[in-house]
Order: C-alpha cells, then structure tokens, then sequence
C-alpha cells in the first residue's frame, strides 16, 4: 500500500482545517471515477481529536499538553502501523492514554482498502520544527513519504477570523505563536514543502506535492539525520503556558 503523510501547519485560524476538508472532498468526489490507484483520506485533526475544553484544562498546568501530543503520536504510530500491515490489535477497553487515543483516531478515520492510495493529513498548528520531525520520523519509519504544507496568514487576519469562531482561542495565544513559530530549514527532510493561502486553486498545488512526495518514499536506513538548530530553552517545549 502507498502512504504518505502531509503535515498542514499554520496559525490557529489560518485556515487549515478548511483546506484539509476541501482536499478530501476533491479526493472522495474523484475517487467515484477515478480508475487505477485512487488517494483515500485519512485526517488527524488535533482539534478534532482533543476537545477546545480539554484543551483549555490542559493549557493551565504545565507539561500536559505535551504529553497529550505525545499520546497522540503513539496512537498514529499502531495506526500506520495497521495500515502497513502491522499485527496490532487495540484494547477494547481504552484503558491507557495511548489506546483511548487511538479508539478516537480509528472511529475518526476510514477503512483503506488495498486498491488505494493513504493520504494521511495532520492538521495542526505544528508551530515548531521538532513537532513536524516528529511527523517525519513516523513517515521514515514506515518507509512512507513526507511533505509540508504551510497556511500562509497574517497575525490580524488569524485573530479576525478566530474570533469569529464558536470555540476561539487567545489572541495572545495566536501572537505567541507567531513569534514563536519556526520556519523549515535546508534540511532533506524539508524538501517537500509548500506555502499556501488556502484558496480553492491551491488545492492542485498541494496534491502535486503530495504526489512528488508519494514518489520520494523514506527509508529507516538510508534516511539522513536530522539537524535542528533549536535554542535550549525551546527543546522539547511543544505547548505554550499561556
């Protein structure tokens, strides 16, 4: 089967979400006369997946949200993993994080047959570098393909349009991240990568990338490694305390 993960990054209403829904109605709607190969959906929706109100609670105490990412990342790990044909059966009773996580991401997603093509979009704000790495690892793993996509958006145009959301953040949360929000670097691992304004006309531009990235699949042995240039204060700090 051929799987490849696009990871859609961007500032808190940026529009993500958006274009994420818009691509997978252009593939389903393709996907009905489509002959050969068709790419099949699969969406990991951070917001989706981890309720505002939860996420709220976590944001006042220290380190939660991090290790909420971190569950999350080992629930998409047996997740690939069953695509790829991994014998990992879940626990019927989500007892640790990490299988509850998992029971939300199988009932967000659909089956993939063995006719199709996996596209897997990670919709999050993914502001640092070491939080789309991580991504990537799972990809290299798995010997699948990688790629970026940046939602281009101003701080204004972010905090206009969150606020004119049901569940909206801080705006000082949207200005923080953009201060804090570190751009892709030379790396081979960051090749595939594309800045969009999430319009309609885009959405050809990104499944080209995807296409090209579907064709540049990783290797878990002849992978290169990866070097960020984070100051120390940053390593490992995944969640703003705000």
């Amino acid at each position: 089967m051929c799987i490849s993960i696009g990871a859609f990054c961007g500032l808190p209403a940026s529009g993500k979400t958006t274009l994420v829904r818009n691509i997978r109605a252009a593939l389903e709607n393709r996907s009905t006369s489509a002959r050969g190969l068709s790419w099949r959906p699969c969406v990991i929706c951070y917001d989706e997946l981890v309720s505002m109100d939860v996420q709220a609670e976590m944001a006042s105490s220290k380190g939660l949200t991090k290790e909420c990412r971190q569950h999350l990342l080992e629930a998409a790990d047996c997740y690939i993993g069953q695509l790829c044909g991994d014998n990992f059966e879940p626990s019927h009773v989500y007892e640790d994080p990490v299988n509850e996580m998992l029971g939300r991401l199988l009932a967000a997603t659909k089956q993939i047959q063995s006719n199709e093509k996996a596209l897997i979009m990670v919709d999050d704000n993914l502001y640092y570098r070491s939080m789309r790495a991580a991504w990537f690892k799972l990809a290299r793993n798995y010997s699948l393909g990688f790629c970026q996509v940046f939602l281009q958006c101003t701080v204004e145009d972010a905090i206009r349009r969150n606020a004119s959301r049901a569940f909206s953040v801080p705006e000082l949360t949207i200005r923080t991240m953009a201060e804090k929000f570190e751009v892709s670097h030379d790396e081979s691992w960051e090749q595939l990568t594309i800045i969009v304004d999430g319009t309609p006309g885009c959405i050809e531009k990104v499944m080209a990338i995807i296409e090209a990235a579907s064709r540049q699949p990783w290797s878990p042995v002849a992978a290169s490694p990866i070097r960020e240039k984070v100051p120390a204060s940053q390593i490992h700090v995944w969640d703003l305390e705000l």
